[in-house]
Protein backbone atom coordinates (compact mmCIF):
# COMPACT_ATOMS: atom_id res chain seq x y z
CA UNK A 1 0.00 0.00 0.00
CA UNK A 2 1.42 3.69 -1.31
CA UNK A 3 1.31 6.06 1.78
CA UNK A 4 -0.39 8.96 0.65
CA UNK A 5 1.74 11.95 -0.78
CA UNK A 6 0.61 15.59 0.66
CA UNK A 7 -1.74 16.79 -1.49
CA UNK A 8 -0.59 20.88 -0.87
CA UNK A 9 2.60 22.11 -2.80
CA UNK A 10 3.49 21.43 -6.31
CA UNK A 11 4.58 18.25 -8.35
CA UNK A 12 7.84 19.28 -11.02
CA UNK A 13 8.25 16.57 -13.09
CA UNK A 14 10.50 16.23 -16.44
CA UNK A 15 13.55 17.35 -14.41
CA UNK A 16 16.32 14.50 -13.07
CA UNK A 17 19.76 16.20 -12.79
CA UNK A 18 22.16 18.99 -14.13
CA UNK A 19 23.75 16.56 -16.35
CA UNK A 20 22.04 17.90 -19.36
CA UNK A 21 23.11 21.59 -18.98
CA UNK A 22 20.41 22.74 -20.83
CA UNK A 23 17.63 21.37 -19.00
CA UNK A 24 19.19 22.26 -15.77
CA UNK A 25 19.02 25.69 -17.07
CA UNK A 26 15.65 25.72 -17.15
CA UNK A 27 14.79 23.27 -14.07
CA UNK A 28 17.19 25.86 -12.04
CA UNK A 29 15.48 28.72 -13.41
CA UNK A 30 11.78 27.61 -13.12
CA UNK A 31 12.47 26.82 -9.60
CA UNK A 32 14.36 29.90 -8.77
CA UNK A 33 11.50 32.40 -9.88
CA UNK A 34 8.76 30.72 -8.32
CA UNK A 35 10.53 30.97 -5.53
CA UNK A 36 10.81 34.59 -6.17
CA UNK A 37 7.33 34.67 -6.73
CA UNK A 38 6.27 32.70 -4.14
CA UNK A 39 8.58 32.24 -1.05
CA UNK A 40 5.90 29.67 0.75
CA UNK A 41 5.00 27.23 -2.06
CA UNK A 42 5.79 23.83 -1.60
CA UNK A 43 7.74 22.43 -4.76
CA UNK A 44 8.13 18.51 -5.12
CA UNK A 45 10.98 17.52 -7.37
CA UNK A 46 9.77 13.93 -7.66
CA UNK A 47 12.52 12.75 -10.07
CA UNK A 48 15.99 14.37 -8.36
CA UNK A 49 17.50 11.44 -6.22
CA UNK A 50 20.66 11.23 -4.75
CA UNK A 51 22.62 13.04 -2.28
CA UNK A 52 24.78 14.32 -4.93
CA UNK A 53 22.56 15.48 -7.78
CA UNK A 54 20.62 17.02 -4.74
CA UNK A 55 23.59 19.30 -3.27
CA UNK A 56 24.22 20.18 -6.92
CA UNK A 57 21.47 21.77 -7.27
CA UNK A 58 20.78 23.55 -4.25
CA UNK A 59 24.74 24.77 -5.08
CA UNK A 60 23.11 26.23 -8.29
CA UNK A 61 20.24 27.82 -6.22
CA UNK A 62 22.37 29.52 -4.10
CA UNK A 63 19.86 27.82 -1.33
CA UNK A 64 20.92 25.56 1.67
CA UNK A 65 17.68 25.30 2.12
CA UNK A 66 13.90 26.30 0.74
CA UNK A 67 10.54 24.72 0.09
CA UNK A 68 12.19 22.63 -2.33
CA UNK A 69 11.46 18.72 -1.30
CA UNK A 70 13.38 15.36 -3.50
CA UNK A 71 12.65 11.74 -3.34
CA UNK A 72 10.20 10.18 -0.92
CA UNK A 73 9.72 6.80 0.00
CA UNK A 74 6.44 6.71 -1.31
CA UNK A 75 7.52 7.87 -4.48
CA UNK A 76 10.11 5.40 -4.42
CA UNK A 77 7.59 2.84 -3.60
CA UNK A 78 5.91 3.44 -6.41
CA UNK A 79 8.22 3.25 -8.91
CA UNK A 80 9.62 0.11 -7.73
CA UNK A 81 6.22 -0.95 -8.96
CA UNK A 82 6.68 0.60 -12.58
CA UNK A 83 9.71 -1.36 -12.54
CA UNK A 84 7.99 -3.91 -11.97
CA UNK A 85 5.30 -2.84 -14.62
CA UNK A 86 7.99 -2.73 -17.40
CA UNK A 87 8.57 -6.65 -17.33
CA UNK A 88 4.61 -7.04 -17.35
CA UNK A 89 4.49 -5.47 -20.64
CA UNK A 90 4.77 -8.70 -22.41
CA UNK A 91 1.40 -9.61 -21.19
CA UNK A 92 -0.32 -6.55 -23.19
CA UNK A 93 -2.25 -8.86 -24.99
CA UNK A 94 -4.60 -9.48 -21.81
CA UNK A 95 -7.65 -7.29 -21.74
CA UNK A 96 -6.82 -4.01 -19.96
CA UNK A 97 -3.96 -4.43 -18.85
CA UNK A 98 -1.16 -2.50 -21.54
CA UNK A 99 -4.04 0.05 -20.75
CA UNK A 100 -3.30 -0.08 -16.76
CA UNK A 101 0.34 0.23 -17.34
CA UNK A 102 0.33 3.22 -19.57
CA UNK A 103 -1.42 5.01 -16.67
CA UNK A 104 0.97 4.27 -13.49
CA UNK A 105 3.24 7.26 -14.47
CA UNK A 106 0.29 9.10 -13.48
CA UNK A 107 -0.83 8.02 -10.28
CA UNK A 108 1.58 10.13 -8.23
CA UNK A 109 0.37 12.98 -9.91
CA UNK A 110 -3.08 12.34 -9.12
CA UNK A 111 -1.87 12.60 -5.60
CA UNK A 112 -1.28 16.67 -6.46
CA UNK A 113 -3.43 19.58 -7.63
CA UNK A 114 -0.60 21.28 -9.92
CA UNK A 115 1.69 19.32 -11.72
CA UNK A 116 4.50 21.26 -13.48
CA UNK A 117 6.29 19.67 -16.15
CA UNK A 118 9.46 21.06 -17.54
CA UNK A 119 9.57 21.96 -20.71
CA UNK A 120 11.77 21.10 -24.14
CA UNK A 121 11.54 19.39 -27.23
CA UNK A 122 10.15 15.79 -26.11
CA UNK A 123 6.58 16.57 -28.42
CA UNK A 124 8.71 16.63 -31.36
CA UNK A 125 7.43 13.45 -33.51
CA UNK A 126 11.28 13.48 -34.85
CA UNK A 127 12.27 11.91 -31.99
CA UNK A 128 9.74 8.36 -32.01
CA UNK A 129 9.89 5.57 -34.62
CA UNK A 130 6.27 5.37 -35.50
CA UNK A 131 6.24 9.46 -34.66
CA UNK A 132 3.47 8.84 -31.94
CA UNK A 133 4.22 10.79 -28.85
CA UNK A 134 3.80 8.90 -25.92
CA UNK A 135 3.98 11.76 -23.62
CA UNK A 136 0.50 12.78 -24.69
CA UNK A 137 -1.01 9.91 -23.07
CA UNK A 138 0.84 11.04 -20.05
CA UNK A 139 -0.44 14.05 -20.08
CA UNK A 140 -3.76 12.88 -20.48
CA UNK A 141 -3.70 10.64 -17.55
CA UNK A 142 -1.88 13.54 -15.30
CA UNK A 143 -5.12 16.04 -16.39
CA UNK A 144 -7.60 13.62 -15.39
CA UNK A 145 -6.97 14.29 -11.32
CA UNK A 146 -4.69 17.36 -11.43
CA UNK A 147 -4.20 20.70 -13.37
CA UNK A 148 -1.03 20.49 -15.86
CA UNK A 149 1.49 22.87 -16.70
CA UNK A 150 3.81 22.47 -19.59
CA UNK A 151 6.68 25.24 -19.60
CA UNK A 152 8.89 26.34 -22.02
CA UNK A 153 7.82 23.85 -24.58
CA UNK A 154 8.65 23.33 -27.96
CA UNK A 155 5.17 22.94 -30.51
CA UNK A 156 5.81 21.57 -33.95
CA UNK A 157 2.90 20.46 -36.08
CA UNK A 158 2.17 16.93 -35.69
CA UNK A 159 1.87 15.04 -38.69
CA UNK A 160 0.47 12.07 -36.64
CA UNK A 161 -3.64 12.42 -36.78
CA UNK A 162 -2.93 10.44 -32.74
CA UNK A 163 -1.08 13.23 -31.47
CA UNK A 164 -3.58 15.95 -33.01
CA UNK A 165 -6.20 14.01 -31.31
CA UNK A 166 -4.36 13.49 -27.55
CA UNK A 167 -3.24 17.47 -28.29
CA UNK A 168 -6.99 18.51 -28.84
CA UNK A 169 -8.10 16.42 -25.70
CA UNK A 170 -6.47 18.19 -23.17
CA UNK A 171 -9.15 20.64 -21.53
CA UNK A 172 -7.00 20.96 -17.98
CA UNK A 173 -3.61 21.99 -19.18
CA UNK A 174 -1.69 25.24 -19.98
CA UNK A 175 0.93 25.06 -22.50
CA UNK A 176 3.61 27.81 -22.29
CA UNK A 177 5.09 27.88 -25.97
CA UNK A 178 8.47 28.30 -26.40
CA UNK A 179 8.55 30.48 -29.59
CA UNK A 180 5.86 32.53 -31.70
CA UNK A 181 5.43 29.63 -33.80
CA UNK A 182 4.51 27.09 -31.32
CA UNK A 183 2.09 29.59 -29.71
CA UNK A 184 0.46 30.00 -33.34
CA UNK A 185 -0.01 26.24 -33.98
CA UNK A 186 -1.62 25.84 -30.18
CA UNK A 187 -4.55 28.75 -30.73
CA UNK A 188 -4.85 28.49 -34.77
CA UNK A 189 -4.42 24.66 -35.62
CA UNK A 190 -4.96 22.41 -32.11
CA UNK A 191 -7.96 25.22 -31.51
CA UNK A 192 -6.40 26.05 -27.45
CA UNK A 193 -7.89 29.52 -26.19
CA UNK A 194 -5.26 32.28 -25.16
CA UNK A 195 -6.53 31.05 -21.83
CA UNK A 196 -4.41 27.59 -21.59
CA UNK A 197 -1.57 28.57 -24.75
CA UNK A 198 0.63 31.16 -23.31
CA UNK A 199 3.41 32.62 -25.57
CA UNK A 200 6.49 31.95 -23.40
CA UNK A 201 9.98 31.47 -24.31
CA UNK A 202 13.34 29.53 -23.31
CA UNK A 203 13.86 30.00 -19.55
CA UNK A 204 16.77 29.10 -19.66
CA UNK A 205 17.51 32.96 -21.35
CA UNK A 206 16.66 34.12 -17.93
CA UNK A 207 19.98 35.09 -16.02
CA UNK A 208 20.87 31.47 -13.60
CA UNK A 209 20.35 32.78 -9.74
CA UNK A 210 24.43 32.54 -9.13
CA UNK A 211 25.54 33.89 -12.95
CA UNK A 212 26.48 37.45 -11.73
CA UNK A 213 28.89 36.45 -8.17
CA UNK A 214 32.45 37.25 -10.11
CA UNK A 215 34.15 34.50 -8.16
CA UNK A 216 32.71 32.03 -10.20
CA UNK A 217 34.21 33.35 -13.49
CA UNK A 218 38.00 33.87 -11.70
CA UNK A 219 37.49 30.31 -10.74
CA UNK A 220 36.55 28.72 -14.40
CA UNK A 221 38.88 30.95 -15.93
CA UNK A 222 41.97 30.84 -13.73
CA UNK A 223 41.22 26.95 -13.76
CA UNK A 224 41.11 26.50 -18.07
CA UNK A 225 43.42 29.55 -18.77
CA UNK A 226 40.70 31.64 -20.43
CA UNK A 227 40.62 35.02 -20.39
CA UNK A 228 37.49 37.15 -21.93
CA UNK A 229 37.41 37.66 -25.89
CA UNK A 230 40.52 35.52 -26.02
CA UNK A 231 39.19 32.43 -27.07
CA UNK A 232 36.25 30.39 -29.47
CA UNK A 233 34.12 27.83 -27.37
CA UNK A 234 33.20 24.46 -29.73
CA UNK A 235 29.91 22.34 -28.42
CA UNK A 236 29.82 19.18 -30.42
CA UNK A 237 26.51 17.09 -29.66
CA UNK A 238 26.66 13.21 -28.61
CA UNK A 239 23.84 13.45 -30.65
CA UNK A 240 25.35 13.02 -33.64
CA UNK A 241 22.68 10.45 -35.23
CA UNK A 242 20.52 13.89 -35.81
CA UNK A 243 22.96 15.21 -38.11
CA UNK A 244 24.52 12.00 -40.23
CA UNK A 245 24.49 8.52 -40.52
CA UNK A 246 27.90 8.13 -39.89
CA UNK A 247 29.73 9.63 -36.44
CA UNK A 248 32.98 8.98 -37.35
CA UNK A 249 31.97 11.92 -39.92
CA UNK A 250 30.83 13.82 -37.95
CA UNK A 251 33.93 13.54 -35.33
CA UNK A 252 36.10 13.90 -38.81
CA UNK A 253 34.24 17.35 -39.49
CA UNK A 254 34.82 18.75 -36.08
CA UNK A 255 38.61 17.93 -36.28
CA UNK A 256 38.86 19.99 -40.21
CA UNK A 257 37.03 22.62 -38.90
CA UNK A 258 39.11 22.78 -35.71
CA UNK A 259 41.94 22.99 -38.02
CA UNK A 260 41.05 25.60 -40.15
CA UNK A 261 39.90 28.04 -37.31
CA UNK A 262 43.26 27.62 -36.02
CA UNK A 263 44.76 28.93 -39.01
CA UNK A 264 42.55 31.60 -38.94
CA UNK A 265 44.95 34.54 -39.49
CA UNK A 266 42.05 36.78 -37.34
CA UNK A 267 42.12 33.96 -34.33
CA UNK A 268 45.91 34.52 -34.62
CA UNK A 269 47.01 33.88 -30.45
CA UNK A 270 43.57 33.21 -29.78
CA UNK A 271 42.45 29.56 -28.22
CA UNK A 272 40.10 27.02 -28.93
CA UNK A 273 37.79 25.63 -26.00
CA UNK A 274 35.78 22.30 -26.52
CA UNK A 275 32.78 22.21 -24.09
CA UNK A 276 31.22 19.04 -23.06
CA UNK A 277 27.29 20.40 -22.38
CA UNK A 278 25.39 16.80 -21.78
CA UNK A 279 26.46 14.26 -19.56
CA UNK A 280 23.74 12.25 -19.75
CA UNK A 281 23.49 9.16 -22.45
CA UNK A 282 20.25 9.37 -24.65
CA UNK A 283 21.33 6.89 -27.10
CA UNK A 284 24.86 6.56 -29.40
CA UNK A 285 28.23 7.65 -28.64
CA UNK A 286 28.22 9.95 -25.54
CA UNK A 287 28.88 13.62 -25.98
CA UNK A 288 32.32 13.39 -23.78
CA UNK A 289 33.56 10.68 -25.81
CA UNK A 290 33.16 12.32 -28.91
CA UNK A 291 34.56 15.27 -27.14
CA UNK A 292 37.41 13.16 -26.37
CA UNK A 293 37.61 11.74 -29.61
CA UNK A 294 38.40 14.42 -31.82
CA UNK A 295 40.59 16.35 -29.19
CA UNK A 296 42.45 13.11 -29.15
CA UNK A 297 42.97 13.73 -33.06
CA UNK A 298 44.89 16.49 -33.16
CA UNK A 299 48.59 16.60 -33.19
CA UNK A 300 50.34 17.50 -30.03
CA UNK A 301 51.30 21.78 -30.83
CA UNK A 302 47.34 21.61 -32.35
CA UNK A 303 46.40 21.00 -28.47
CA UNK A 304 48.50 23.23 -27.43
CA UNK A 305 46.13 26.01 -28.52
CA UNK A 306 42.95 23.79 -27.88
CA UNK A 307 41.76 23.59 -23.83
CA UNK A 308 39.11 20.30 -23.76
CA UNK A 309 36.93 20.64 -20.30
CA UNK A 310 35.13 17.57 -19.89
CA UNK A 311 34.59 17.46 -16.65
CA UNK A 312 30.70 18.36 -14.96
CA UNK A 313 31.67 22.12 -14.07
CA UNK A 314 27.61 22.37 -14.14
CA UNK A 315 25.18 24.87 -15.52
CA UNK A 316 26.37 28.41 -14.59
CA UNK A 317 29.85 27.87 -14.69
CA UNK A 318 29.07 26.20 -17.92
CA UNK A 319 27.41 29.53 -18.93
CA UNK A 320 30.28 31.70 -17.91
CA UNK A 321 32.30 30.02 -20.44
CA UNK A 322 30.44 30.00 -23.09
CA UNK A 323 29.70 34.04 -22.38
CA UNK A 324 32.88 35.34 -22.05
CA UNK A 325 33.71 33.62 -25.71
CA UNK A 326 34.60 35.87 -28.31
CA UNK A 327 32.26 33.53 -30.14
CA UNK A 328 30.56 29.86 -30.37
CA UNK A 329 30.14 26.87 -32.57
CA UNK A 330 28.00 24.62 -31.22
CA UNK A 331 25.67 21.28 -32.26
CA UNK A 332 23.82 21.69 -28.82
CA UNK A 333 20.88 24.81 -29.12
CA UNK A 334 21.04 25.33 -25.32
CA UNK A 335 25.05 26.22 -25.57
CA UNK A 336 23.82 28.80 -28.09
CA UNK A 337 21.09 29.89 -25.45
CA UNK A 338 23.72 30.85 -22.80
CA UNK A 339 25.80 32.42 -25.50
CA UNK A 340 22.89 34.77 -26.92
CA UNK A 341 21.73 35.22 -23.19
CA UNK A 342 25.50 36.98 -22.27
CA UNK A 343 24.82 38.66 -25.46
CA UNK A 344 27.61 36.49 -27.61
CA UNK A 345 26.98 35.09 -31.31
CA UNK A 346 26.83 31.31 -31.39
CA UNK A 347 27.02 29.69 -35.00
CA UNK A 348 24.20 26.89 -34.77
CA UNK A 349 24.32 24.06 -36.34
CA UNK A 350 20.92 22.75 -35.98
CA UNK A 351 18.08 19.98 -36.90
CA UNK A 352 14.58 20.01 -36.12
CA UNK A 353 12.27 23.07 -35.71
CA UNK A 354 13.40 23.91 -31.94
CA UNK A 355 16.56 25.80 -33.72
CA UNK A 356 13.88 27.24 -36.73
CA UNK A 357 11.39 28.71 -34.02
CA UNK A 358 13.47 29.89 -30.57
CA UNK A 359 17.04 30.94 -32.38
CA UNK A 360 15.79 31.41 -36.05
CA UNK A 361 12.67 33.50 -35.43
CA UNK A 362 12.37 34.14 -31.89
CA UNK A 363 15.86 35.69 -31.47
CA UNK A 364 16.39 36.55 -35.24
CA UNK A 365 19.42 35.13 -35.67
CA UNK A 366 18.41 32.97 -38.61
CA UNK A 367 21.90 34.18 -40.33
CA UNK A 368 23.44 32.47 -37.49
CA UNK A 369 21.90 28.40 -38.50
CA UNK A 370 23.70 26.49 -40.56
CA UNK A 371 21.11 23.62 -41.29
CA UNK A 372 23.44 20.28 -40.37
CA UNK A 373 20.98 17.25 -40.81
CA UNK A 374 22.21 16.08 -43.84
CA UNK A 375 24.98 13.46 -43.95
CA UNK A 376 25.99 14.08 -47.44
CA UNK A 377 26.94 17.39 -46.21
CA UNK A 378 29.11 15.85 -43.70
CA UNK A 379 30.29 13.00 -45.46
CA UNK A 380 31.57 15.33 -48.30
CA UNK A 381 33.03 18.05 -45.60
CA UNK A 382 30.96 20.90 -47.26
CA UNK A 383 29.77 21.27 -43.40
CA UNK A 384 32.83 22.76 -42.44
CA UNK A 385 32.88 25.27 -45.38
CA UNK A 386 29.47 26.79 -44.27
CA UNK A 387 29.77 26.94 -40.95
CA UNK A 388 33.71 28.27 -41.59
CA UNK A 389 31.53 30.88 -43.72
CA UNK A 390 29.65 31.49 -40.48
CA UNK A 391 32.57 32.31 -38.41
CA UNK A 392 33.96 34.86 -41.02
CA UNK A 393 30.39 36.51 -40.79
CA UNK A 394 30.63 36.70 -37.28
CA UNK A 395 34.38 37.49 -37.29
CA UNK A 396 33.12 41.10 -39.45
CA UNK A 397 30.27 42.12 -37.47
CA UNK A 398 31.09 40.73 -33.91
CA UNK A 399 30.10 44.21 -32.66
CA UNK A 400 26.71 44.73 -34.46
CA UNK A 401 25.71 41.21 -33.85
CA UNK A 402 26.41 41.35 -29.96
CA UNK A 403 24.00 44.49 -29.96
CA UNK A 404 21.24 43.05 -32.02
CA UNK A 405 21.62 39.20 -29.56
CA UNK A 406 21.53 41.58 -26.51
CA UNK A 407 17.97 43.27 -27.80
CA UNK A 408 16.64 39.78 -29.00
CA UNK A 409 17.49 38.43 -25.75
CA UNK A 410 16.24 40.94 -23.35
CA UNK A 411 12.95 41.20 -25.19
CA UNK A 412 12.72 37.58 -25.14
CA UNK A 413 13.38 36.83 -21.46
CA UNK A 414 10.43 39.27 -21.01
CA UNK A 415 7.75 36.53 -22.45
CA UNK A 416 9.38 34.45 -19.41
CA UNK A 417 8.82 36.69 -17.26
CA UNK A 418 4.89 37.18 -17.89
CA UNK A 419 4.98 33.67 -18.12
CA UNK A 420 6.26 33.19 -14.96
CA UNK A 421 4.15 35.59 -13.09
CA UNK A 422 1.27 33.97 -14.95
CA UNK A 423 2.03 30.69 -13.77
CA UNK A 424 2.68 31.33 -10.24
CA UNK A 425 -0.36 33.38 -9.91
CA UNK A 426 -2.09 30.06 -11.08
CA UNK A 427 -0.59 27.61 -8.67
CA UNK A 428 -2.71 26.55 -5.50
Amino acid sequence: MISPLRSSGVLLVHFSSLHNYGTGMMGINLLHHLRLRRPGLDVFASDFDGEEDVAALRSELGAEDGCIVFKRKDYLALERRLQVSTKLRKLSFVPGLRRFLDALPARLASRYRDVVFLGGDGLWEGYYKDGEVPLLKFFQEVEKHSRLYLVGQTMAPFSNPRNVERMRSLQNTVIYARDEAGWRYLTEEIGMSPERAKRSSDLALLPLPRQGEPGLWKEVSGRYGLAPGEYVTLVMSGMASYYTKNVEDFEQAWVVLIRRLLAERRLEGKKLCILVHVFSVFGGKPEREVARTVFGMLSDAERERVVLIDEEVKPTRARLVLGNSLFVITSRMHASVSSYQMGVPAVVLAYGPKYKGLVGEGLGCGDLLVVADDSGKWTSGSIVDEVMEKADYVLERREALCARIREAAAAEAGHVEQAMDDLAQRLA
